[in-house]
């Protein structure tokens, strides 16, 4: 460490005297003004600064600090082991903190703690030191970024181990929706310094070297990252003088590469970055500066995924110099709490409470636990105004052609004109793929759809996409994994339909008892499990349970009496499972993980296409988007009526199938119009579909037949039948995927996990799919890992053999990322 980095850590020592309160918050009548105290004096000097808070699983809230003397504290004749790192504990959502404990206190300067805990629950926390150098009056010797574990939750500590002797760190480390550890970094001599980041691929044991992020100027850093909901990273950064803007730069392979950093368009240091609960705005707490260049804790919000910047948020006005380092936890109400420091002698610990809104900020009094969080309204809830789609999703082959397709929402009273563009990679001339400008009146939306050949692509890519309004601009980008297999099949399970029950009792009766128990938690498990073997689109089979054919009910003259596995305003029945609400938790899970989520539109009946029936679905898919569509795993529409490969028993069924596509389609698309609408056939007896085929497939975004290794006898073999389909399709712009079945029949018609040899076959025979699903991951695949393990055993071993496969292929993909990882 040199005498630059020790200026930076002494820039901001103010010599103002702290006052003293008698409680442990500070009310006053505006609640913007009220504030409560974390920590006034840890008992290592009476100078506490750069705290970092984070939630712990059993409820309490944890805030590390630095605590020493001074702004810095070598050791010294009254302090001889210098500055070290503290720590409080809240069991109340922050109204008040325990006394402060030392977390670590070793010979040197201890300083600028972060902590996190990671999804096996163990803590972690990094921080750096200084050594006195000997025989120089404050000149410094930096020891780098160290890491410290915990087990039980804080009780001990692991003894620290460094990970980089000359990289230095500001922010927690964090956790990407696979697992990878990240951790912001930063280096600074005399003559340059740049942001950097590192990353662990087993829990923290090994890091990375630093990854320093490109920029055309000095950036002092103290880089913060956030995994934005397409699973590309963003990073801040600081400059030191106070004139120039702080930058950002992006990551779209979970931090192998760096884009150049970019300005950011106004001046601040120590970025934090906090996202509000799983799928809300992203704050931004920082060291702001006022016209008159005075330092404050300022906080912003984004929106639109870091994209654009709410105008500044003074923090504390209560205090001359308060304050700065500022760090952000979720609480259970819904709000926020952001802890920072006073600066100044004798400075504290703050903290305060707030509710982030589109309106602005709203500051609160501490939490006293009979707030309760606002509830959204559904029509609100489902405003977006950007979203993009890539049809498949990723991975995908070097042999197909893209879908790449946007929707922009006009939620204004006047109608818009917005430019719209998609990029390869990164905004510039060369890696422009398309633009158009889409005029969209008030109240509604647009699509735009670009057609790309992935020939020549193979590697690690994102699709950007950036719509312009006046002086708005909103981004959005998602990933695409580009293979080389030789076939325009990748070769793998790309996702899964999923029963909330099964919707014949019988056929589900080895799993659906165990369905039926799972709990919220459970369901999240499930997710993750498909996560895990890149089984990344979800399918829910059906949102209504209701099982009954074509022409065998009475649903016209004697209403419709099909229960809702979600709380439904238009269907008063509830299947009977546990949990209130799978969609929103598996939705919900799904944004977390980057995955995509297709809700099926149905059961009004099976194979039921009459008019009644799309009247009925046009409502169900209305109050889905109204519910669910602000997801961004949101994928598309999948109606689960089903069909059989001669597309109806006679041509009044298969005219009645046209003319339900023919309105379902636009109508969903004004809701969203980048979505796909998906239906399931099988493949028997195409070639009596008289024609049909071509009059239906123009309407649909993508077919996905199953039952082509079950062909009957007499009719197109398997292969043939996936050659015509794919005829079909390519003629009619319609895209085929398949719907492997990963299940066999036994005692009568119940469903038991397919033997992996019948999986790795199908994918050996049939390699013309673009995508390949299969029905159903629940009952015939199992994560060892699953609380609950419907389907058992078996579906244990299915879930496993197909794991050991998949990682025997990835080696055949080198340097390729997992589609949902980045």
């Amino acid at each position: 460490m040199n005498n630059l980095l020790l200026r930076m850590a002494c820039t901001y020592v103010l010599l103002i005297t702290s006052s003293v309160f008698s409680r442990s918050w500070f009310a006053v009548a505006n609640a913007a003004e009220e504030f409560v105290y974390v920590c006034r004096d840890a008992g290592a000097g009476g100078f506490q600064a750069f705290p970092d808070v984070c939630r712990l699983r059993d409820g309490r809230l944890v805030c590390v600090f630095y605590a020493g003397y001074a702004h810095v504290s070598m050791p010294d004749a009254r302090w001889p082991k210098g500055g070290r790192i503290c720590y409080a504990t809240s069991d109340d959502e922050g109204r008040s903190w325990s006394k402060a404990e030392p977390l670590f206190d070793g010979p040197d300067d201890d300083r600028d703690p972060s902590i996190a805990q990671l999804n096996d629950g163990r803590l972690i926390c990094n921080f750096f030191r200084l050594r006195a150098a000997p025989g120089k009056y404050r000149d410094r010797i930096g020891l780098g970024t160290w890491l410290t574990f915990s087990d039980d939750l804080g009780k001990t500590w692991s003894p620290p181990r460094p990970i980089h002797e000359s990289y230095y760190c500001s922010s927690p480390v964090r956790e990407l929706a696979d697992g990878r550890l990240i951790v912001g970094l930063y280096r600074a001599s005399a003559t340059e310094a740049a942001g950097a980041a590192a990353f662990s691929d087993d829990g923290g044991a090994t890091w990375s070297e630093p990854i320093d992020i490109p920029a055309d100027l000095r950036l002092d850093a103290e880089t913060d990252l956030i995994q934005l909901k397409d699973g590309s990273l963003w990073a801040a950064l600081r400059c030191n003088d106070k004139t120039v803007p702080m930058h950002f730069a992006t990551s779209s392979d979970r931090s192998a590469t760096w884009s150049k950093a970019r300005p950011l368009g106004f001046a601040g240091q120590a970025p934090y970055l906090l996202r509000v609960a799983l799928d809300g705005p992203v704050l931004l707490g920082y060291r702001g500066f006022n016209e008159a260049g005075k330092s404050f804790t300022a906080l912003r919000y984004s929106f639109d995924e870091c994209a654009t910047w709410s105008e500044p948020i003074t923090v504390d006005a209560t205090h001359p110099t308060a304050g700065a380092y500022p760090s952000m936890v979720n609480l259970k109400d819904g709000t926020v709490l952001i802890v920072y420091y006073e600066e100044g002698v004798g400075s504290a610990i703050r903290a305060k409470r707030f509710r982030p809104s589109r309106e602005g900020i709203e500051w609160l009094a501490p939490y006293d636990g009979t707030e309760k969080q606002p509830k959204a309204q559904p029509a609100e809830a489902a405003k977006r105004t950007l979203s993009l789609t890539l049809i498949p999703p990723s991975p995908v082959t070097d042999m197909i052609d893209l879908d790449i397709r946007a929707a922009v929402w006009n939620h204004g009273d006047e109608d818009e004109h917005f430019e719209v563009a998609f990029y390869l990679d990164r905004e510039s001339p060369d890696n422009l793929l398309h633009r158009e400008t889409a005029a969209v009146a008030a109240g509604t939306a647009a699509g735009i759809f670009h057609r790309c050949p992935t020939k020549g692509m193979s590697g690690n890519h994102h699709i950007l996409c950036i719509a312009k309004s006046g002086t708005r601009t909103f981004r959005i980008q998602q990933p695409l994994a580009v293979m080389h297999t030789g076939t325009r099949s990748t070769n793998r399970l790309g996702g899964a339909w999923v029963d909330l029950l099964h919707h014949n009792a019988s056929t589900g009766q080895p799993f659906d008892a165990e369905l039926a128990k799972m709990t919220d938690e459970q369901w999240r498990e499930l997710v993750r499990a498909m996560h895990a073997v890149d089984q990344n689109i979800m399918v829910i089979t059906f949102t209504v349970r209701n099982y009954t054919h074509v022409g065998k009910h009475n649903i016209e003259s004697e209403g419709y009496h099909g229960q809702a596995y979600y709380p439904s305003k238009l269907f008063s029945g509830r299947a009977p499972i546990a949990s209130k609400d799978p969609l929103k938790v598996i939705f919900s899970e799904a944004d977390r993980l980057g995955m995509q989520v297709m809700p099926g539109v149905g059961c009004y009946a099976m194979f039921d296409f009459t008019p009644a029936s799309l009247e009925w679905h046009k409502k169900a898919a209305k109050e889905l988007w109204e519910m669910y569509g602000h997801h961004p795993s949101f994928y598309g529409w999948y109606v689960a009526a089903e069909i059989a490969g001669n597309l109806g028993a006679d041509d009044r069924r298969r005219r009645e199938i046209v003319d339900f596509f023919r309105e379902f389609r636009p109508y969903v698309r004004a809701l969203a119009p980048d979505k796909p609408v998906m239906l399931a056939s099988n493949p028997f007896r195409i070639e009596q579909a008289g024609g049909y085929y071509e009059k239906l497939l123009p309407h649909l975004d993508i077919l996905c037949p199953f039952g082509f290794h079950r062909m009957p006898p007499g009719d197109l073999t398997g292969e043939e039948a996936a050659a015509l389909l794919q005829k079909l399709c390519d003629d009619s712009d319609c895209r085929l995927w398949m719907d492997m079945e990963s299940f066999v029949h036994r005692d009568g018609k119940k469903q038991y996990p397919r033997p992996i040899e019948g999986l790795l076959d199908d994918l050996r025979r049939f390699t013309n799919f673009e995508k390949i699903l299969h029905y159903q991951f629940p009952g015939m695949m199992s994560s060892p890992a699953m609380s609950r393990q419907p389907g058992g055993p078996a579906s244990v071993k299915l879930y496993l053999d197909y794991q050991r496969w998949l990682n025997t292929i990835n080696g055949d993909q080198p340097g390729l990322t997992r589609a949902s990882s980045h």
